[in-house]
């Protein structure tokens, strides 16, 4: 499917009749070869503010309440930022297929519509819901009148997770009548149990963890008539922007918001806050999370809530790796923005002064390096996948396509000697793409791991190999596993700050950005002996560094510096 391109447009969109020559990837590279993705993904986030203005206003009026912008930024935000970045990618197809004369069927199938941002995220990977999208850029306005809604629901994002009840109705009573505003919640942190029970002890119950398990389900009714009044109220608050902005994008999301905004923000919104506030504690100090910002729209709205009427400090870790060095990366600079103090793994910036403290890898606390590990003759590689449809800028497909053909080449070239000793550990979602399918002749020659701890499988591993920025390299980086690494610079850019690390890095052979480099690399070590390069002083230096800035190793010092934090 992915060397030979021969996954058809009309077979990935059913209800598209093209030319017997065009296809889905050929699409994408066509209206992205000439386009910056880091520079649309900057220019969208300019867009998403203004729209997020409106927004707030809008719904606002529409649920009679006077909130602040950054009460939506924080329930709403994560949804809007990636169906602006959806819409925009859909803008570019449509112009595309209108050029070259390409026919959209104009079924009438049903519209979906998602409960929840959750899954909303879902549908962005679907066949289905990206067409939708191109038809809505194509249908005449009367088209609609005979829709026929569907409301999606996905796995856990349709069944809110709630606190467990048992624990839940005592840890509210006793908080709202002996700790009232003296509470640091802790949620979906990364915290290993042991520390978390840690910062309890340690603050005498003043830093609580607390867990969200239950599930309870909302309507699933959609209200038109709701949906109408708010693309007349969202129109008008939009009229002055619009004309300030001269942007028919602009205006497009504006028009077409009100169809798709998830149930959760506008139908059922009074429900989810009724339960909230008599659900989740009130009158908390603080609330601490380092995962509950994107996907979780209760907890955001908790959040929400507990900052707008409250003025509760909000505080966010970050979770996983790119942070800090990457050109462009949405999540980070919401979660600072959202954030009253932002925890990073030892990276800084000016731009966030006064809300970044440096700490440590929450994740990673309880890794070690043990050393009655008996070590096999085993590579471990691993690599990663992306949606077939853009998810959000700066990672667009024809980057995956790209990737995948570059794997193949490394694969295809890896010394035929040590081919028994290659573990790949494939990303855990396909994604459609059909990779197995793609790298079969590959696949036989070589190993998949299947642990399922990657922390297992690195401690057994001689070499680690990884292609692409991510959490896991900085992982085998921190327990000072041998480590080769390489990716295409120009689809993964590195932001200036954090540039001259990697090029040290580079220089020491560790980081590449061609595969070529990197096999010529791993030859050389696999014929010689890797311990000796890896365990050089030069090499040492270099990564102990690097660790500092993006993956600091935590001291007797830091959890006690963490606590102190938290308790003023």
């Amino acid at each position: 499917m992915i060397d030979n391109n021969d996954v058809h447009f009309s077979e990935v969109y059913p209800n598209i009749t093209v030319n017997s020559s065009l296809y889905l990837n050929e699409i994408y590279a066509n209206i992205y070869k000439d386009k910056d993705p880091y520079q649309i993904g900057k220019s969208l986030e300019y867009l998403y503010e203004n729209i997020l203005d409106v927004i707030s206003i809008s719904l606002n009026e529409i649920h009679g309440k006077k909130y602040q912008k950054d009460y939506w930024r924080i329930f709403l935000g994560p949804w809007l930022l990636h169906y602006i970045h959806f819409y925009y990618d859909k803008v570019l197809i449509t112009d595309y297929i209108r050029e070259k004369n390409i026919e959209i069927i104009k079924s009438s199938s049903n519209y979906s519509v998602p409960l929840d941002t959750y899954t909303f995220f879902s549908l962005l990977e679907t066949d289905g819901y990206n067409l939708q999208g191109i038809k809505n850029l194509v249908r005449e306005p009367d088209e609609f009148s005979q829709t026929k809604y569907k409301i999606e629901n996905n796995n856990f994002e349709s069944k809110f997770k709630v606190l467990k009840k048992s624990f839940r109705r005592i840890q509210k009573v006793l908080n709202e009548n002996f700790l009232k505003n003296k509470v640091t919640y802790i949620f979906d942190s990364h915290f290993k149990k042991r520390y978390l029970i840690y910062l309890l002890i340690k603050s005498k119950g003043l830093i609580q963890p607390i867990y969200f398990e239950e599930q309870v389900f909302f309507s699933d009714n959609y209200c038109k008539n709701i949906r109408d009044s708010l693309r007349q109220v969202i129109l008008s608050n939009g009229k002055n922007i619009i004309e300030s902005i001269d942007t028919s994008f602009f205006e497009l999301i504006l028009s077409q918001l009100h169809k798709d905004i998830p149930l959760i923000f506008i139908e059922n919104y009074n429900e989810a806050r009724e339960l909230v506030l008599n659900t989740y504690p009130r009158s908390p100090k603080s609330l601490f999370t380092s995962t509950s910002t994107h996907y979780e729209d209760l907890q955001k709205l908790w959040m929400a809530e507990a900052k707008d009427s409250q003025d509760v400090k909000l505080i966010g870790m970050q979770h996983g790796g790119v942070y800090g060095s990457g050109e462009y990366t949405w999540y980070e600079n919401h979660e600072v923005n959202i954030s009253d103090i932002y925890f990073t793994w030892g990276w800084e910036k000016a731009k966030f002064k006064g809300k970044i403290i440096p700490l440590f890898p929450q994740k990673l606390m309880s890794y070690k390096n043990k050393e009655n590990v008996v070590l096999k003759d085993k590579i471990l590689m691993v690599t990663t996948n992306q949606p077939r449809y853009l998810f959000r800028y700066p990672i667009i497909p024809t980057h995956m396509t790209e990737y995948f053909q570059e794997l193949k080449r490394f694969l295809t070239e890896f010394p035929d000697d040590y081919s028994n000793q290659l573990y790949l550990r494939l990303y855990h979602k396909d994604f459609g793409w059909d990779l197995e399918g793609f790298l079969e002749n590959k696949l036989q020659a070589y190993n998949l791991d299947e642990n399922k701890a990657f922390y297992k499988s690195l401690l057994e591993s001689k070499l680690f190999i990884c292609d692409h920025p991510s959490t896991t390299f900085l992982e085998a980086l921190y327990l000072n596993k041998p480590t080769i690494l390489f990716w295409n610079d120009k689809n993964h850019k590195i932001n200036n700050e954090s540039m001259p690390l990697f090029e040290k890095l580079k220089d020491v052979g560790i980081l590449h950005f061609r595969a070529d480099d990197a096999l010529v690399q791993i030859k050389g070590l696999l014929s010689t002996d890797i311990n000796s390069w890896w365990f050089s002083s030069q090499v040492q230096n270099v990564r102990i560094e690097f660790c500092e800035r993006f993956c600091k190793s935590p001291d007797n010092n830091d959890l006690k510096k963490l606590l102190k934090i938290l308790s003023e």
